[in-house]
């Protein structure tokens, strides 16, 4: 029994805000009783079929029955999920837009880490699993900052005056805040106050909670559009409700839910009761409220829009199975075949009853003295005497005496009634399309095309519900995307994600760099022409600093993702598929990008050869076909940056073709260099005449002198000089 709660709360001092908060109580409450009511009737649907899942009515019922339920929902289930999904965040038109790019790898990023480490797989399978067996499915997104130490900050500040020396300074902040001068301090010439404290944030998660069917709910409306609230129902300890409302408030609440009934008066189970508080969220007035039933003097918080979504709804659309155009509250597959299961169970215990009737029975006269049973109790290789046995052979033997019951009926009936429920549970196989899933189970003998045409058929009827699955997925990562972009800090998506993205002071420092290391090759060219030397070539840019100064900037990314309008306009965030997926199908997307990138080179290499003007078109033509291939997201970056690097190469110098040579001008050009081969053999052959002439003059002289020496008269006496 709930505990009794207090007439008004004892916080509220101002009489006209006290009745504002007790008439808000009042109208959630009662709608809160009406949403509850209007979905009463499938609520109740909805635990009957979970007890016969369960079958927590098996010691309750002696009766044999057909687990029909339990094995259609093992069966759908794997085949409506069987993986967490992985985001796929990219330009929605797929256009050269580098600040999108990046915003799309951030987000990607941030959504992978979220799933991997916040068990979203968890969620999925639980509220899918809900969806297949009571055809509703639900989560819920929030936000959680972890903060750290409070801390309090130094604001500085400066002095300013009207100019008259006897006026007290004035101290202003960068914002214009007046501070008095009892708050100053004075450190080295400059001014500083103390700032509001403040607990900075550490760590921020977007945490995915499921949401159990029966503690999910909405307003009354005929489709999903037309919901106007939602709300969804949590269970607090006293201390919890001392933590989050405080505890003025986490101390009066009362406590009126607990795992027992509501009669039970032991002390042990009140230790375990807690609060049921609805946390609800209004679309119309933009406002979140806490309500509790218990407590009717106020609700328990109230906040305007929390997260600042696009949908305003912290959760999406559910997961519903069968609905019409005039409820959003959905109809369980197994109402359409509960007819037939309730017949199959009747068949089941027929069969069962049937099956102990199946025992060996017979009569014989009763003035026969040997006792027969012994001959059907008896072991193997057993002998029986027999005291009167010429009597018993005097009269037929056995067959004479015994008369065996009919046992044939009882087979064929039984026969009968197990071909009867195969029937009907193939009807309800039909019915429920798990007919379909079974013919698309793999046959290692069966031909590849074979397997194929079985897998399509396989998922025809349960196509639909896959994609249901696929579209709730998607519509949770959105949530999330939209509160990672617009709640998440700077530093926080920097730790999460791991993308070297240059700040817009580090893009500033490598402009710097760069211009003074082009000034400084700027005036060892004007040093050059000065001297009249060679110019020195330029310098090669740093890689870093050519990497930084063509990337994008953190504050341009932030800029994007905290835009919600523009981030709309530029992102797409989309989800592989949740079931399990095809690796051949994998290995043919790969081998059509890979033949497709070929052929596109082959093609393209020999007319960039002849007419260089094209590199730019074939590298933008390239990078737009690749984008258009799901196996292509992981190369993009490195085909945009080859296929740039192509369209900015300089033009390969053709080949200056010289033009066939005239005939006339070849002949004359050897004849007139044998002209002066043989001139230049004449000249040698004069000179060497020249020569042979001159040695000739030289010898007759030579034998003209010998012959004048002799001549001479000669003296016997030799001349001696004093």
């Amino acid at each position: 029994m709930a505990e009794a709660a207090p007439a008004q709360d004892p916080a509220s001092t101002d009489p006209d805000e006290a009745r504002r908060l007790q008439q808000c109580a009042a109208k959630w409450i009662a709608e809160l009783t009406s949403s509850e009511k209007a979905q009463r009737q499938w609520l109740e649907r909805a635990k009957k079929i979970v007890r016969r899942y369960k079958k927590d009515d098996s010691q309750l019922v002696k009766d044999r029955r057909f687990s029909m339920l339990w094995s259609n929902t093992q069966t759908v289930h794997p085949a409506v999920y069987s993986r967490p999904p992985q985001p796929v965040v990219a330009r929605r038109f797929q256009d050269a837009d580098p600040v999108g790019r990046l915003a799309s790898e951030v987000l990607e990023r941030a959504l992978t880490y979220s799933i991997d480490t916040q068990g979203l797989d968890g969620v999925l399978r639980q509220a899918s699993f809900d969806y297949v067996l009571i055809a509703r499915g639900q989560s819920w997104e929030r936000y959680e900052p972890t903060f750290g130490p409070e801390i309090t900050p130094e604001v500085p500040l400066q002095v300013k005056t009207g100019g008259d020396e006897s006026t007290d300074p004035v101290f202003v902040d960068d914002g214009g805040i007046e501070y008095a001068k009892d708050e100053v301090e004075e450190r080295d010439g400059e001014y500083f106050a103390q700032g509001e404290p403040y607990a900075p944030v550490e760590f921020e998660e977007s945490i995915t909670d499921y949401v159990n069917w029966e503690d999910f709910g909405h307003s009354i409306a005929r489709t999903w559009d037309e919901v106007s609230y939602v709300w969804r129902r949590v269970y607090l300890s006293r201390k919890q409700l001392i933590e989050r409302f405080g505890e003025a408030l986490g101390k009066l609440v009362p406590l009126d839910w607990g795992p027992v009934e509501q009669g039970n008066r032991d002390e042990g189970a009140k230790l375990l009761k807690k609060a049921a508080i609805y946390e609800i969220w209004d679309k119309a007035e933009r406002k979140v409220y806490w309500i509790s039933k218990s407590w009717s003097s106020r609700p328990l918080d109230e906040r305007d829009d929390p997260l600042g979504l696009d949908g305003f709804f912290p959760c999406p659309k559910p997961l519903l199975g069968t609905t019409a155009n005039d409820t959003v509250l959905p109809i369980p597959d197994y109402v359409y075949y509960q007819d037939q299961a309730e017949e199959i169970d009747a068949l089941t215990q027929r069969i069962a009853a049937l099956e102990r009737g199946l025992k060996v029975r017979g009569f014989y006269a009763g003035d026969i003295k040997t006792n027969l049973n012994n001959l059907l109790n008896s072991d193997n290789n057993i002998m029986i005497p027999v005291p009167d046995w010429q009597t018993l052979k005097d009269g037929g033997g056995l067959a004479g005496k015994i008369e065996w019951f009919p046992i044939v009926q009882v087979v064929q009936t039984l026969k009968a009634c197990i071909e009867l429920r195969a029937q009907m549970i193939e009807d309800v196989y039909a019915i429920t399309g798990i007919a379909d899933i079974m013919r698309g189970m793999n046959d290692p003998r069966a031909t590849a095309a074979a397997e194929k045409i079985k897998t399509a058929w396989g998922t025809l009827r349960v196509r639909e519900r896959q994609v249901e699955v696929m579209r709730f997925a998607r519509d949770i990562l959105r949530i999330k995307a939209e509160v990672i972009a617009e709640k998440f800090d700077p530093e926080t998506l920097k730790l999460m994600t791991g993308v070297k993205i240059p700040t817009a002071a580090e893009k500033a420092q490598a402009q710097a760099l760069y211009d003074q290391g082009l000034a400084q090759y700027q005036q060892a060219v004007q040093q050059a022409q000065l001297t009249g030397q060679e110019p020195p070539p330029p310098p090669p840019v740093p890689p870093e600093i050519e990497e930084a100064l063509s990337s994008p900037t953190w504050e341009d990314v932030l800029a994007l993702l905290r835009d919600n309008a523009k981030r709309q306009f530029r992102i797409d965030i989309e989800t592989d598929s949740t079931i399990e997926p095809n690796e051949s199908e994998q290995k043919a997307q790969a081998v059509e990008l890979v033949g497709a990138l070929s052929q596109m080179v082959s093609s393209w290499g020999p007319a960039i050869a002849q007419a260089p003007q094209l590199a730019p078109m074939a590298a933008e033509l390239t990078k737009w076909a690749v984008r258009r291939f799901r196996a292509g997201r992981e190369l993009e970056d490195v085909i945009d940056r080859t296929m740039d690097e192509i369209a900015k190469a300089p033009p390969a110098q053709p080949e200056q073709q010289q033009p066939p040579p005239d005939q006339s001008k070849v002949q004359a050009a050897v004849i007139d260099q044998q002209t002066a081969q043989m001139q230049e053999q004449g000249e040698t052959q004069r000179e060497q005449m020249r020569v042979q002439l001159g040695y000739a003059e030289l010898e007759e002289e030579r034998r003209a002198n010998a012959a004048k020496v002799i001549a001479l008269p000669r003296d016997r006496e030799p001349q001696v000089s004093i």
